[in-house]
């Protein structure tokens, strides 16, 4: 492959990684905070990868302003890649609280090379960028901050063998009980990180070893073809994958029904005369009846039992109902429900329509708001707000329809019961 359509390969690669990265970032907002996480992952390969595109072609000499910033966002991608498919897997929506801590490798590099990304480093960042393209010897030995550069490339590839270690293990022992076309993305996607970080490893070994500044170094960049191969294949992919970029559903074709038309000769109907036409009484015996109401459809509790469980986690855990404009749509689209079946079983189970079980819930949270005391520190209109209601109006007529009371009267009973 010549220089330049290796080049124009990697500039592509580097292209769709941001495309995919602002579609992830706009998926539907159920999916959101699951798919933000692998935009995330995207963009930080694909700033990786701009910066050795620049590197190769010599244009990081005269962009050196972007040194520094990029390295703390490799420590994003196997993170990121670990909780989304682990979100995905689960069928969850949001992090915990600990889920926090697998950004703190990123914390810690970006706090240790932001005096150097604020010019406050005795090294400049144009010396630094020449040490990167002619000589890691002398590279290496620079301090621009308090972890050692060596180190910086040393942990980049251990962080991420190590996550992919335990993504794999989640693929291995996962079940997704959805589309099995998410679970194929999901292990494509594993694979391509498989290789990419290999390289990934390669190449650091190479720096370390040789010492050769990779400008220099252009006849040792087959080392980068796999990597790039990678990262390019996994962007391609995912464009072939709505269910995982947009959070649309596959669902599996059903065999066509057949229908056949049978001819059947009727008499020709002809115009009544008007005046010979008269009235024609039943006959005798004959009892004209409505139709019949048709009768409910069976429970079909195997799809209850199968889906029950991941509707009430969902409400339970993210609470979903505090979204006043949270959809059905959306609903399905974060428990992975079809929703023919989600609102079957809202129906079925609940008794109730979809928009009356989601004002339960926020009348229930509103009550726990009045419990905790929160109305001392907000209006009712902004009580009502955050348990979930759209606005002042619809608060108060859902919440006295529920409880029997308008929520100042409900206040005033708890009150006259604190002063009891």
């Amino acid at each position: 492959m010549s220089f330049a359509y290796q080049n124009a390969f990697y500039f592509l690669g580097v292209a769709l990684a941001y495309i995919v990265s602002f579609l992830l970032f706009r998926s539907p907002v159920g999916q959101r905070s699951t798919n933000s996480l692998l935009g995330i992952a995207f963009f930080s390969m694909g700033w990786y990868n701009m910066i050795y595109l620049f590197t190769l072609t010599g244009a990081y000499a005269r962009l050196y302003w972007l040194a520094g910033w990029g390295p703390p966002l490799v420590f994003l991608i196997s993170p990121c890649a670990y909780l989304y498919v682990r979100q995905t897997l689960k069928r969850k929506n949001g992090l915990d609280r600990r889920d926090w801590l697998h950004f703190l490798p990123f914390l810690i590099f970006f706090i240790d090379l932001l005096p150097f990304n604020l010019g406050l480093s005795t090294i400049s960042k144009a010396e630094y960028v020449g040490h990167a393209l002619h000589d890691y010897n002398q590279f290496y030995q620079q301090r621009i901050s308090v972890i050692p550069l060596r180190w910086h490339f040393i942990l980049r590839p251990a962080q991420a063998i190590t996550y992919l270690f335990f993504q794999w293990r989640l693929l291995l022992q996962g079940r997704l009980g959805g589309s099995k076309r998410i679970f194929r993305w999901l292990l494509i996607l594993t694979v391509m990180q498989t290789f990419f970080y290999v390289s990934l490893a390669l190449l650091t070994y190479r720096g370390l070893s040789t010492g050769i500044g990779l400008y220099i170094a252009k006849d040792y960049n087959y080392l980068l073809y796999p990597l790039y191969a990678c990262f390019l294949l996994a962007t391609v992919t995912l464009l072939s994958y709505p269910e995982a970029l947009y959070g649309l559903r596959h669902e599996e074709k059903k065999p066509a029904v057949t229908v056949t038309t049978i001819p059947v000769n009727l008499p020709v109907a002809t115009a009544p005369d008007p005046v010979t036409t008269l009235p024609v009484a039943p006959a005798p015996g004959l009892v004209t009846q409505a139709a019949e109401p048709e009768p409910p459809r069976p429970v079909n509790g195997k799809v209850i039992s199968q889906y029950l469980p991941i509707l009430e986690a969902h409400l339970e855990t993210d609470k979903p109902y505090l979204q006043a404009k949270w959809s059905i749509q959306d609903m399905a689209v974060a428990t992975r429900i079809p929703v023919h079946q989600l609102s079957y079983i809202i129906n079925q189970h609940y008794k109730v329509r979809y928009t009356d079980l989601m004002n339960q819930y926020r009348v229930e949270h509103a009550k726990t708001l009045f419990a905790e005391g929160v109305w001392k520190e907000l209006s009712l209109e902004g009580l009502g707000k955050r348990a979930g209601f759209s606005n002042r109006t619809n608060f108060f007529l859902v919440f006295k329809k529920i409880t029997g009371q308008s929520p100042s009267d409900y206040l005033n009973s708890l009150k006259s019961k604190d002063l009891g």
